[in-house]
Order: structure tokens, then C-alpha cells, then sequence
């Protein structure tokens, strides 16, 4: 098992293809994976930004598929503290 911001390292370009292909932008980290905190039991978590054709539950399935990790997804706003664009 890995940890999150390993998983991004990996996946970093796939994750973006995944966000884009569901009509959302802006693609962003936080939490601990973004702060260097994070632990194999802990996900990733990815702040976009929604367009009005934005499909997140379909993101979502195709995100842990791809990478094989968890994600919580949120769109700008709806987070709080710092987020890092990756």
C-alpha cells in the first residue's frame, strides 16, 4: 500500500485526464497529503473546480480505478484550510 501523495506522484497526469474527462478544472490538493502528513491509510484528497456539465460521481469511480486509492473530491468553496495545485 502507498501513501496518497505517492499515489499523485504516480498518477499525477492520469488523475488530471480523469478530472478533464468529467468536465471539472482547476485540478487541486489538500489535507495531508498536500501538507506531507499523509499516511498509507489516509486518501487523497482533490479540490476542482465544476463547470455545469460536471459529472463528479462518474470522477470519482474512474479516480480509485485508475489509481487504486481512495479520493474525497470537493468542489472550490466547499473546502477548508490551503490548497496546493498539482
Amino acid at each position: 500500500m502507498m501513501k496518497p501523495s505517492q499515489v499523485l506522484r504516480l498518477h499525477r497526469s492520469k488523475i488530471r485526464e480523469v478530472v478533464l474527462s468529467h468536465n471539472a478544472c482547476n485540478v487541486r490538493v489538500f489535507g495531508s497529503a498536500a501538507v506531507g502528513c499523509d499516511t498509507e491509510a489516509s486518501d487523497l484528497d482533490i479540490l476542482v473546480d465544476p463547470t455545469p456539465e460536471t459529472t463528479l460521481m462518474g470522477h470519482w469511480c474512474d479516480s480509485a480505478r485508475i489509481t487504486g486509492s481512495s479520493w474525497d473530491s470537493g468542489r472550490c468553496g466547499y473546502a477548508g484550510g490551503s490548497a496546493r495545485e498539482n
